[in-house]
């Protein structure tokens, strides 16, 4: 999205340069009005300050020489937002603490070590001489803010860092906890699955969708926690006084803690990402107030850049959720689309996994792919026509919008099939369909009677329809078999 564009034309010999204001980055452009195409280099798109999804491109373009040039694809769209309603400006103004700073969660959290676990000593990494200051000041930065702090006395764990340079050019310090995960006691809390905030949509007519800021570092570590994050640098040996990205505890220990600031508040709550709703704008508006309040008391803040207020859809998890029902977010959609022919093994996987992740929407996905998955297991690639037209049935499979559950339908409906190959399942609420399921039979199972293969097609149900209650005798299946 692109809020402003600003067209101050300036002409130096021997190009004619046009300056666009993307937000506060100006970039300038060539005006060649006999250019096949348009490409922006990766240091310019780096200044964006809203950088689009990046799209694969099936365009080929190739250099003077004939060298074929690497492309990716953005689609900017320019439009004017709407306006904040008086109550949501209000609102956003008498809660503005909470989207600024790092957050407090309450209490202290604690990182359990297997019995038996073997400490590690890892020496500093080195770091370009060009990374040096960068490194240094991040370090500065973060022990400013109390994420991280010095160590001079001895640890039994001392670590060792991954940095990663950000799109701007700063650095962003990782902790190397290969180690430390293979010796830390997993909690193991449960994450919510998607179709349980689907399940919660029904009647929606207004949503707000929350992000919360740096969440992991919101949560305090004790001391003898944080001893275990030490790490070591060239500068010194510091210490997590936070809870830092990368260990395998840390998501498990933030959902529980999220979950016990907003209770009830929301309709989805995976992670950093909290999903609301309102049947009403009123019911909207203070679903978004208790949130807010419960955010200041309790110590989170949010990117306000990335929340999302009084809006009647919202992209959540790859979905998107809308008044009128759920559909696929457009850029899976569009990326599907726009995915070249696979030239190997490894590409037709991820297009195979582009279509699993769409597969709610496709109605008998397992034998409309069913030429795909031969083909991945065939030692000989060869992509054809044929390949080609069945990628493009997928795309036109691709249901647009499906409903969402209703607990009090009149009739809620499970209908199931099977062929000689896989097993499909659609259901439904008062005709209306809510999701598709299917899979692929295994060797053995495509050698099953049809009372053993009805017997795979209600297990299907169960796995992929688990979340949906099923009343009484509403599931059937597609033809009537006599027991």
């Amino acid at each position: 999205m692109i809020e402003s564009i600003s067209t101050e034309e300036k002409v130096e010999k021997p190009d004619a340069l046009i300056k666009l204001t993307e937000n506060d980055s100006e970039l300038a452009f060539k005006k060649d009005t006999g250019a096949e195409a348009n490409i922006l280099p990766l240091k310019d798109f780096s200044k964006l300050a809203r950088k689009p999804a990046l799209l694969p491109t099936a365009d080929v373009l190739t250099s003077y020489t004939g060298e074929q040039l690497k492309l990716i694809k953005f689609v900017l769209s320019v439009s004017n937002p709407a306006p904040i309603r008086p109550v949501i400006q209000k609102l956003l103004n008498e809660f503005s603490d909470v989207f600024e700073g790092i957050g407090t969660l309450p209490g202290t959290c604690k990182i359990f070590l297997k019995e038996g676990a073997i400490q590690t000593i890892q020496p500093p990494k080195r770091v370009p001489f060009a990374l040096q200051a960068k490194f240094k000041e991040e370090l500065d930065r973060l022990e400013s803010l109390g994420v991280i702090e010095k160590v001079t006395k001895p640890t039994q764990w001392v670590n060792s860092l991954v940095l990663v340079r950000k799109a701007g050019g700063s650095l962003r310090i990782c902790l190397d906890s290969v180690d430390l995960n293979r010796a830390i006691e997993r909690p193991h809390y449960p994450i919510p699955l998607f179709d349980k905030v689907a399940a919660k949509c029904k009647g929606a007519k207004k949503f707000f969708k929350m992000d919360a800021r740096n969440g992991y570092w919101s949560m305090v570590l004790d001391k003898p926690s944080s001893e275990l994050t030490t790490f070591n640098t060239m500068y010194g040996r510091y210490k997590w006084s936070r809870y830092p990205f990368g260990l395998i505890s840390a998501q498990d220990e933030y959902q529980r803690k999220m979950e016990e600031v907003f209770t009830e508040l929301y309709i989805g709550l995976i992670v950093e990402d909290i999903a609301g709703i309102g049947c009403s704008d009123a019911e909207h508006d203070a679903k978004l107030r208790a949130v807010l309040g419960a955010a200041r008391d309790k110590g989170v803040r949010f990117n306000k850049e990335k929340c999302v207020f009084d809006t009647t859809s919202i992209t959540y998890f790859g979905h998107r959720l809308t008044t009128s029902g759920i559909a696929p977010d457009p850029e899976k959609t569009q990326a599907l689309e726009n995915m070249p022919a696979p030239r190997n093994q490894e590409e037709l996987q991820t297009l195979l996994g582009m279509c699993n992740y769409l597969s709610r929407y496709i109605p008998n996905l397992a034998t409309l792919n069913k030429p795909l998955r031969d083909l991945s297991r065939q030692q000989k690639f060869k992509w054809n026509t044929s390949h080609e037209e069945v990628k493009r049935g997928i795309q036109n499979a691709t249901s647009k919008n499906l409903s969402y559950f209703d607990p009090e339908a009149k009739e809620i409906e499970v209908i199931t099939d099977a062929s000689q190959h896989s097993l499909g399942a659609q259901l439904s609420t008062d005709g209306a369909t809510v999701a598709f399921a299917s899979r692929s039979l295994s060797e053995t199972e495509q050698r099953y009677s049809q009372m053993e293969k009805r017997d795979a097609r209600n297990n299907l149900c169960l796995q992929k329809i688990s979340p949906v209650s099923v009343r009484k005798n509403d599931m059937r299946d597609h033809r009537s078999q006599a027991s």
